[in-house]
């Protein structure tokens, strides 16, 4: 579909007259904050060059965590409309990308498949459907479980662990002022206790990332190592 027969399709729909390519980019922007890196930049490559360039801002592909509510209300900002508006002309976009499939308030309740994934199967208030799907993506840790943690390290509003830079002041207290030292990269508030991965505050959700930011705390796990021994 060209550029401007997306954009007819986006002012037919939501009865929008050239304010049609703000919603649009809006919305694209807010959902390239959503998707991973790869996911976006195939979903880039499908659209018009004058929409892809939204799905390869300064944000994109790094995987934000957002509730349906929170989605609207960021395309509701960038697009400086009310919430019920930005609702709607983000709807409306979205469904005249046909290869994007909104599904509130669903459970993905079986995989099917052999060697391969073929397809999932889905609850939607109560009513079953089964979609073809080549490849899931789990954001199992988009929640982190970390309540075990609770007045053990400092954690962010959302319950993801604070490390290194994103302490403040008033995590150093005490035990720090006598180490006479910051913490080390992947440590926690409380000294020789490292995060990595999913856990984390401010990481990238993603397998690859947390292997990763594991091996490089192997580091500081040994420069902790040196300070105590």
């Amino acid at each position: 579909m060209r550029y401007d027969e997306f954009l007819g399709q986006v002012q037919h729909r939501a009865g929008l007259g050239s304010h049609a390519e703000r919603a649009t980019h809006a919305t694209l922007e807010t959902l390239a904050e959503r998707l991973a890196g790869g996911e976006a930049h195939d979903l880039a490559a499908q659209l018009p060059p004058e929409l892809a360039r939204s799905l390869e801002a300064p944000d994109a592909g790094i995987g934000a965590k957002l509730t349906l509510n929170e989605f609207f209300e960021l395309v509701s900002e960038r697009e400086g409309v009310d919430l019920e508006d930005s609702t709607l002309h983000a709807r409306v976009v979205i469904g005249v990308e046909a290869r994007i499939d909104v599904r509130t308030n669903t459970r993905i309740t079986a995989l099917d498949g052999d060697s391969t994934l073929t397809s999932v199967r889905v609850t939607t208030g109560g009513v079953d459907a089964v979609l073809p799907c080549a490849a899931l993506f789990s954001f199992i840790g988009a929640d982190p479980a970390t309540g075990w943690l609770s007045g053990c390290v400092a954690l962010d509003e959302h319950g993801f662990v604070l490390t290194d830079r994103s302490l403040g002041e008033e995590h150093l207290a005490g035990r720090w002022e006598a180490l006479g030292r910051r913490p080390l990269p992947f440590e926690t508030s409380y000294p020789g206790l490292f995060a990595a991965g999913d856990v984390r505050a401010g990481s990238t959700k993603r397998v690859a990332a947390a292997v990763g930011e594991g091996s490089a705390a192997v580091r500081s796990v040994h420069e902790y190592l040196a300070f105590t021994h």
